[in-house]
């Protein structure tokens, strides 16, 4: 859902300019809106992902059509931080062995102040995290990887 005011893409533009710039925050105030971006040091950006077990081949920074067959990447449903836990006290939702089913929360993504539960588009077991916590991600950034449940098992 597109908030109104809000472009999306030129937040990801400007987002990209803090990073390239290596600046701490950039503050821009339009007709009452406000948009804060903070630079890398805050909020490391994930732009590869860093795979935190090795799921059957799957290196740091292969695409998803480099998964093994079986094997799914689900990504970010919007732009946000990722977290993989609901609160920063609270155990993440899934770790690598987990099986998860369809619209099981595999993590939470922060957007503009708002918490937004990530659902699991497929069932399987995770074989990878790929996403940092408290990292920002973009919409189709790969968060985890899943080996599908195969029918009848």
């Amino acid at each position: 859902m597109e908030t109104p005011g809000f472009d999306v893409d030129r937040i990801a533009r400007l987002a990209a300019f803090v990073q390239a710039h290596n600046l701490d925050e950039l503050v821009l105030e339009e007709g009452g809106t406000i948009i804060r971006i903070r630079g890398p040091e805050t909020v490391p950006v994930a732009s590869e992902p860093a795979v935190s077990a090795a799921p059957d081949r799957v290196e740091p920074g292969d695409g998803p059509e480099a998964l093994p067959p079986g094997h799914v990447a689900l990504g970010a449903p919007m732009m946000g931080v990722f977290y993989r836990s609901q609160a920063p006290h609270l155990p993440p939702l899934v770790e690598v062995g987990d099986r998860i089913s369809v619209g099981q929360p595999i993590g939470v993504i922060e957007a503009m102040k708002v918490f937004s539960e990530v659902p699991a588009e497929a069932a399987g077991v995770v074989v990878a995290i790929t996403a940092a916590n408290a990292t920002m991600v973009r919409q189709g950034t790969p968060l985890v990887i899943v080996r599908l449940e195969s029918p009848g098992a």
